[in-house]
């Protein structure tokens, strides 16, 4: 609980905005991510919400889903991958916003800790092996990066556009909470996880 308290004031004194990255064709799983359904009944969309609300972040976008209560936003550029999410966010932040947190919808174990651990940074940073979930601090210059790669030829991935706005990283070595689910087996994996979590 003292955590929780710790997050909530970290987070309300700067204008944080969070978009949960849901856009993605699922194909290796099969079926939407993001509606996938956890063992206590919640999509892994809405709990990912839910453990941003924990994090004391209220203003939350949803990249290519949509789920009641929050404001589901369109790609500009189609079919570019996460990029394309990150870059229709940074547009759709509200003038006053200080910094976007960008976090994929897959994280089946995410805790409010990791969103902590963004929080406490004083510029944009990203975990080491996953970069996700991430924080942006200077959100005027990943509008022109994010803008420069999607329009141009550039392989849109997550590390050029990293690597261009100077990001920092922090260690994501034996961080359970960062495991992605891809495939119905590692969906599988991580239910047994939550299950023996409740038991």
């Amino acid at each position: 609980m003292k955590q929780k308290t710790v997050m909530t004031q970290a987070a309300t004194s700067e204008q944080i905005t969070a978009v949960i990255l849901a856009g993605g064709k699922s194909e290796r799983m099969g079926r939407d991510k993001a509606q996938l359904i956890r063992p206590d009944g919640r999509s892994q969309l809405s709990f990912t919400a839910d453990c941003l609300r924990e994090a004391g972040i209220e203003e939350i976008l949803v990249s290519g889903a949509s789920l009641n209560g929050l404001k589901s936003i369109k790609d500009v550029y189609p079919e570019k991958g996460p990029l394309a999410g990150i870059h229709s966010a940074l547009a759709h932040c509200k003038p006053d916003t200080d910094s976007l947190i960008v976090v994929p919808c897959d994280m089946p174990l995410l805790k409010c800790g990791v969103f902590s651990r963004l929080l406490k940074s004083s510029q944009s940073t990203a975990f080491d092996q996953s970069f996700f979930p991430m924080i942006i601090r200077n959100l005027e210059q990943a509008k022109e990066v994010t803008e420069n790669i999607l329009s141009s030829d550039q392989n849109p991935s997550i590390r050029s556009f990293l690597k261009n706005i100077k990001c920092d990283f922090i260690s994501s070595e034996n961080t359970v909470e960062l495991k992605s689910c891809n495939t119905p087996e590692s969906w599988d994996d991580a239910c047994d996880i939550l299950n023996n979590y409740r038991n």
